[in-house]
């Protein structure tokens, strides 16, 4: 007999002072978003702002 487990999946982005307050003012999706349109790569650990 196979025993089911729960995976959850979690995610650590570094991000700038200035996103960390634009999410807590917008939202964490607005945030992503403004990464998605902008293009940003969250894994690049020497990028600038997107703010």
């Amino acid at each position: 007999m196979i025993k089911k487990k729960k995976v959850t999946w979690l995610m650590i982005a570094s991000i700038s002072e200035e996103e960390k307050n634009y999410a807590e003012e917008y939202g964490v999706e607005a945030l992503e978003t403004l990464f998605e349109e902008k293009q940003i790569n969250i894994f690049d650990l020497e990028r600038n702002s997107s703010i």
